[in-house]
């Protein structure tokens, strides 16, 4: 509005004047570049204010603790909770060949980038 107001209003105010649609696509552009550097240049000294709360996973949990929370975990399938400082996040867990059940503390040896599966042992 503002740029309207002091550089295109003048241009466009004679009462047979029309806007043509280039007129329209040229003035909406500059004002989104305008808009997008203005706000960039607010926000940048706010960047520090803020900190990253990236959650853990992947490759992060290895030696790591967790529980079955399925019925049951073994080579082929398994679940398990890892107690973070909000919600617990759910694994899918498989083991070495041992079976544990539900509520068996595991430790985490290693995670598989392709399937999202981490490997885990009892401790």
């Amino acid at each position: 509005l503002a740029a309207w107001l002091l550089f295109d209003q003048s241009n466009y105010a004679g009462e047979d004047t029309l806007i043509s649609t280039a007129d329209t696509v040229k003035l909406a552009l500059r004002n989104l570049a305008g808009s997008l550097f203005l706000t960039k240049l607010a926000s940048e000294p706010l960047k520090g204010m803020f900190e990253s709360k990236q959650r853990k996973g992947g490759s992060e949990l290895v030696g790591e603790g967790c529980e079955i929370c399925s019925h049951h975990a073994d080579e082929q399938f398994g679940q398990a909770r890892f107690q973070t400082e909000g919600a617990p996040l759910l694994l899918s867990v498989r083991t070495n060949g041992e079976n544990m059940k539900k509520r068996d503390i595991g430790k985490i040896v290693s995670y598989d980038e392709l399937t999202s599966v981490y490997v885990i042992e009892a401790t």
